[in-house]
């Protein structure tokens, strides 16, 4: 529209207006010379021929007093001799205006209706805004499907894990799809399968005096051969305890570490706080985890921890050999090597050493065949385990709040 308008006030000012002799002297003359239908027939435009001091000729006789309200800038290059134009509001019309003059008075200004151009750019502000609009729709539409599909997956094992927790041994992570978040939920709900395998009388135990023994799932009788004593280490047994505030998630995650990599860990969302010998606790997981390294070929051990009304149950399920039932009460004796072979029991030190530091702390260790071949080990730590006298200067009452217990279901 720009270059069109310039156009026809270029032909305007350097054909038309020439042609007029004498040239129009005033606003008067100008309208007698024919000139405005002359710029009418050439285009759709109003004129208007401004000779100063107030001697103005306008098409359209609204514009008559419209002059001193036409762009500064744009009178300015008029009155300089040059062509210009200007987009702007006059008489409450949006109209392009093109001026010029040739050598000397009138200063000639065309305009031009510039609504149907308001009208097309209002309909592409209308447009952008509507793309603005579908786009923001778009980004929410992808955040609910991100949220959908990992935050949510992700959400529900840490409710079940919380749940297990909290001591409902039956929650289950929903499995969705594939992946890494449908196998963590596998692990997860494989380390529930193994906890709840070995639940029933954990509870009882976790509160037995400290030379409770350890026995098979299946239960031994009273009275039942207790496990040797830790025969290789007598140095250890003996060595006066060093009781504390133990977070056992942590143990866990550094036992796995240094003595089974492979294995997977599950752990309550919150800490779960024992009062009891670190150092024995360490080494009866250590043991666990180095008997199933040895048993298993491929080395694997779920391991879980979960916090119930008297302590916490610390759980090793592994997928090794298949152990009869009748030689599951006699895995934590110590035997010499033709003796195992023998009885075909797969009984070895670690089970031994791992069930003498669990009597020495007042802890329960149970086992049973796992479904599918494999073990699963359960520790039973009181609260409040303890070995010999504590420590001077702590109390002999402390109880499983001084621990920081408060923290956990």
């Amino acid at each position: 529209m720009v270059s069109e308008a310039q156009r026809q006030a270029t032909f305007n000012l350097t054909v038309l207006l020439p042609a007029v002799v004498p040239a129009p002297a005033t606003a008067a003359a100008f309208a007698a010379s024919g000139l405005p239908a002359a710029f009418q027939i050439r285009g759709d435009a109003a004129t208007i021929a401004d000779y100063g001091n107030g001697d103005v000729f306008a098409s359209d006789p609204a514009l008559a007093g419209a002059v001193p309200e036409i762009d500064p800038q744009l009178r300015a290059i008029v009155a300089g001799g040059g062509l210009g134009y200007a987009w702007q509001d006059l008489q409450g019309m949006s109209v392009l205006i093109v001026g010029g003059r040739q050598l000397g008075p009138p200063d000639l200004y065309f305009l031009y209706d510039a609504t149907p151009v308001d009208q097309a750019l209002a309909r592409i502000r209308l447009a952008v805004l509507a793309g603005g609009a579908v786009a923001v729709l778009l980004a929410l539409l992808a955040a609910h499907v991100v949220a959908t599909g990992v935050l949510r997956p992700v959400g529900a094992v840490a409710e079940a894990a919380r749940r297990v927790a909290d001591g409902d041994l039956s929650a289950r992570a929903p499995v969705r799809g594939g992946g890494e978040l449908a196998d963590l939920a596998r692990a997860f709900n494989r380390a529930a399968d193994a906890l709840q395998a070995v639940a029933p009388g954990l509870e009882r135990d976790a509160g037995h005096a400290r030379g409770s023994q350890p026995s098979a799932a299946g239960g031994l009788p009273d009275g039942g051969p207790r496990p040797a004593p830790h025969a290789t280490r007598p140095g250890d047994l003996a060595a006066p305890p060093s009781v504390e505030a133990v977070d056992l998630g942590r143990l866990l995650e550094a036992a796995i570490a240094a003595h089974l990599p492979g294995a997977t860990v599950a752990l309550p969302p919150r800490a779960v706080v024992a009062v009891a010998d670190a150092r024995r606790v360490e080494r009866i997981v250590g043991c666990l985890l180095d008997s199933v390294r040895r048993r298993s070929s491929d080395a694997m051990a779920e391991v879980s921890l979960v916090a119930v009304r008297d302590g916490a149950v610390v759980t090793v399920a592994d997928r090794g050999p298949a152990v009869p039932h009748d030689a599951l009460a006699r895995l934590f004796e110590r035997r010499a090597d033709a003796d195992r072979a023998r009885l075909g029991v797969s009984a070895d030190d670690d089970l031994a050493d791992a069930a003498a530091d669990a009597a020495a702390i007042g802890a329960s260790l149970r086992v049973r065949a796992r479904p599918g071949g494999g073990l699963i080990l359960a520790l039973a730590v009181p609260r409040a385990s303890v070995t010999g006298s504590l420590p001077l200067g702590r109390a002999a009452d402390a109880s499983a709040e001084d621990a920081g217990a408060d923290r956990n279901p």
